[in-house]
């Protein structure tokens, strides 16, 4: 019988400013098992500036802590536009639209974004702007065509993270990015495989392995495979009468040693799921685990794909890493 070598997973992964120290320690605690770690710390101001989120003083640490674990640092820059005071104005496409629509703009923002992580000190710069109108598509390759230059002429590579399709659509964010053209420019493109289930759906797994399949069916499609690089969601959601919330991996541990549910997994995913009587009434809950992850990881590794990155470091199951990479 012929020796089958198990093939380890390049694993990167987000660390977001909700949860910057559990993040850090997510890496130290892979001993090196994270290659590549995402900072989720660029911003857009009104005027689509890049800039770091809320505390810029501390991201430098964490790009020096994560060095120390022997990883690859990516600056994030998402287009949740933020002013002066309160809250930021999650997904905005207008801004966007405003900062790459016209060349002149356009080379401005390409500019201020390699500026921005030379001053980190980034190895290279992830794109996550959601939620663009189809309109937008042109403007977009565009924008990510002449930012790849601009990056590899700076020593820098380039990241472009997409929502999940699949087919060609003209729906609003997935519709505005076109995964040939971005394939043939960015260094990466990174395909969010999860919100198949949410909170304005009924519950279920964020990712099944039947929907999974088909979005990595229209990436392989698009892309060679050495450019697709797989999100894996480590998060849970938690459906009660009233609302719907997303629960980390402790959030969900917590919750198991409160009430004590009988845990259930679906046949072909392997997720895990419960049902819990609260105060308010019932609830539902589906999450990630190591083993339910390391089932999607292996389909994805029969697909040939040997690289995914987990959103976000801190709220996993804290054997997930290890499991993954077949430790």
């Amino acid at each position: 019988m012929p020796i089958v070598l198990a093939i380890a997973l390049a694993v990167g992964g987000w660390i977001v400013p909700w949860q910057r120290e559990a993040g850090v320690a997510s890496v130290d605690r892979a001993q090196g098992g994270v290659g590549d770690v995402f900072l989720f710390a660029g911003q857009l101001d009104v005027d689509g500036h890049p800039r770091l989120e809320g505390r810029p003083e501390t991201w430098p640490e964490v790009v020096s802590r994560a060095r120390k674990r022997g990883a690859r640092v990516w600056l994030t820059i998402v287009n949740d536009r933020v002013g002066p005071s309160g809250p930021p104005i999650l997904k905005d496409a207008e801004v966007v639209h405003r900062a790459i629509g016209q060349p002149d703009p356009r080379a401005r923002h390409r500019a201020e974004i390699v500026a921005l992580a030379q001053q980190l000190g980034a190895d290279g710069v992830d794109l996550d702007y959601e939620s663009l109108p189809a309109s937008e598509r042109e403007a977009f390759s565009t924008f990510v065509s002449e930012l790849s230059a601009d990056l590899h002429a700076a020593g820098l590579a380039l990241s472009v993270t997409v929502q999940p399709k699949r087919g060609d659509t003209s729906a609003r964010g997935p519709g505005a990015m076109d995964w040939p053209r971005l394939c043939r420019t960015a260094d990466r493109v990174q395909v969010m495989l999860y919100n198949e289930h949410n909170a304005q759906t009924d519950p279920g797994p964020v990712a099944g392995i039947d929907w999974m399949s088909e979005v990595i069916d229209y990436a392989l499609g698009s892309c060679p495979v050495a450019k697709i690089v797989p999100v894996l969601k480590v998060s849970g959601m938690d459906w009660g009468p009233g609302r719907a919330e997303w629960r980390s991996f402790a959030e969900v541990t917590a919750i198991r040693r409160e009430f004590q549910p009988r845990i259930r997994r679906e046949r072909r995913s392997k997720v895990p799921w419960f049902v819990y009587a609260a105060p308010d009434g019932r609830h539902v809950v589906y999450f990630e685990d190591a083993r339910s992850l390391k089932a999607k990881a292996d389909r994805l590794r029969a697909r040939g794909l040997r690289t995914l990155v987990l959103w976000s470091l801190g709220s996993e199951d804290p054997e997930s890493v290890s499991r993954l990479q077949n430790r």
